[in-house]
């Protein structure tokens, strides 16, 4: 089965700031909690020594699951991710995983929680243990934390990174063009911005026995017409793709919520491209989160982050990481969940 690697924020790294103010003391979440119920309100701050601890998966599917929504077991005890590698945290040894009834070293997203400043993170389980928080921007060293909603049952994509492929024409303020072809410091334009300079370009390509041994970085294939787009478009499984219409604002209350390309495929709009050769992709940064049209379509740039372990796994799977990295921001758009934007029926 693939390895996927994901970083979290240990909870030896954690601390609760007092009501009414004072030192932060070592925090004191519960690490049986199963979904959420008492973290709403919860404050708390990471230890400004805090660094990153990266836990090595083994999973049969892209997605970083609940145990009891990961198919096919549905199961806390019997779930298909695993450690691979043997790995510290808060000081106690954990795997690699050993084979039996149930396996060791199982590995599950617990709960979600989102802050009052619009952030989404999750609790990371580890036998039966939380031990840490994760999530597609890592908290950084310092940082206050006011926990807003908990909520139980989610999923995460292991690999959360947007991008166009080569070919993509970009619409700029000098017209369109070839979105390999652009460089730091061109005006891109922008939906509600207007142009906007491109703060990093980065390229990469992923060869055809890579995309085969890891699927999970397998282009989605948008068909000619779907969301305006004149002709086909290739991006990757994460790209967020701006969907409008009377069932976003039922479901989610917002007029326009980016989708993940990869929850469109396997419907009449989108499906997974057929493998045939290697894949260029291209990302495209700013100092903030903007959608651009490619083609007709409207869709997202490359959602910053800029954390220690973001880095690294844009390193390990992209290549160079631009320096400095914008710092994180709130998304442009409200963005769904793969199993969120099943509710569109798009």
């Amino acid at each position: 089965m693939p390895i996927y690697t994901i970083g979290i924020i240990q909870f030896d790294d954690l601390l609760t700031v007092p009501s009414g103010g004072g030192t932060p003391q070592p925090f004191d979440f519960t690490t049986t909690n199963t979904t959420g119920s008492v973290v709403a309100d919860y404050e708390f701050q990471i230890s400004a020594s805090a660094t990153p601890v990266t836990l090595s998966i083994e999973d049969d599917d892209p997605d970083f699951d609940d145990g009891f929504i990961d198919f096919p077991n549905n199961s806390t005890a019997g779930n298909n991710q695993l450690l691979s590698a043997p790995v510290t945290v808060n000081g106690v040894a954990y795997g690699p995983a050993t084979m039996g009834d149930p396996p060791s070293a199982q590995v599950e997203l617990e709960f979600g929680f989102s802050t009052t400043d619009g952030q989404t993170f999750y609790v990371v389980r580890i036998d039966g243990v939380n031990v840490g928080l994760t999530g597609t921007v890592l908290p950084q060293p310092g940082q206050v934390i006011e926990v807003d909603t908990a909520f139980d049952g989610q999923e995460e994509p292991y690999v959360s990174v947007p991008c166009f492929t080569a070919g993509t024409w970009i619409d700029t303020a000098a017209g369109p063009r070839r979105v390999e072809s652009l460089r730091q410091g061109d005006l891109i334009s922008t939906i509600d911005s207007g142009p906007q300079p491109l703060h990093h370009l980065t390229i990469s390509e992923i060869s055809l026995p890579e995309l085969l041994i890891r699927p999970s970085l397998r282009p989605i294939e948008i068909m000619a017409g779907a969301f305006g787009n004149t002709r086909a478009l290739f991006v990757s499984p994460q790209h967020g793709i701006l969907v409008r219409g009377a069932a976003a604002e039922i479901h989610f209350g917002a007029p326009e919520v980016l989708v993940p390309a990869k929850a469109l495929a396997g419907g009449r709009r989108a499906r997974i491209a057929p493998l045939t050769r290697a894949v260029t992709y291209v990302h495209l940064i700013f100092q903030r989160h903007h959608l651009l049209c490619t083609e007709g379509m409207i869709s997202e740039s490359f959602w910053p982050g800029g954390n220690l372990a973001a880095a690294q796994e844009f390193r390990a799977i992209f290549g160079a990481v631009p320096d400095p990295v914008p710092a994180p921001v709130p998304p442009v758009r409200p963005f769904l969940r793969v199993s969120e934007a099943r509710a569109l029926a798009i």
